[in-house]
């Protein structure tokens, strides 16, 4: 799952250098199709490791959440547009909010939609993962999680901020200040 929504923005980036406007089209396509055979509510793509269809109850790594909220901004970027603000609001409202404790210290590997318990079970919905998956801890399975889920927020935030020769402008609704 982390790797397809990381692959997401390849085709953009490669169309900076190709020149060719199908290369930005073939991003979209591909998220268009994560999002139909794969999208949850919350904007993510339901993966535990493996792409796990429309089930709310097998839901997404951190990881994924973090690196396709990633993969929108650049897309945003690249194409100099906000096309895919709405799935990143998504994304950064919803599913990273609801992954993490509040002060940040404690996430969840695999974040289900529709949750039907969070505690430690050997009868787990999940393709690849452990009984531990949907459990907040500091690493509650790899450390893939650990090592970027604090990225989501402050690369949103960033994003959200562009400069142009009119002055500065906000694309999304949240607590800001600039100077």
């Amino acid at each position: 799952g982390v790797n397809n929504v990381m692959a997401i923005k390849a085709y953009a980036l490669y169309g900076k250098f190709s020149k060719d406007e199908k290369d930005a089209k073939k991003a979209k396509a591909m998220l268009e199709k994560l999002n139909l055979f794969h999208g949850a509510i919350t904007g993510t793509i339901n993966a535990d490791e493996c792409l796990a269809g429309k089930d709310p109850t097998r839901g997404s790594e951190l990881c994924l959440i973090v690196e396709l909220m990633y993969s929108l901004e650049t897309l945003e970027e690249i194409e100099d547009r906000f096309d895919y603000r709405d799935q990143l609001e998504r994304l950064a409202y919803n599913a990273l909010p609801s992954s993490t404790t509040a002060n940040m210290w404690a996430h969840q590997y695999d974040n289900q939609v529709n949750a039907p318990f969070i505690k430690r079970s050997e009868e787990h919905p999940w393709n690849s993962n452990g009984p531990d998956s949907n459990l907040y801890g500091l690493e509650p399975n790899f450390g893939c999680c650990t090592a970027n889920y604090h990225q989501g927020w402050p690369k949103f935030v960033l994003s959200a901020v562009h400069k142009n020769e009119e002055g500065v402008s906000i694309s999304s609704y949240l607590p800001l200040e600039i100077s």
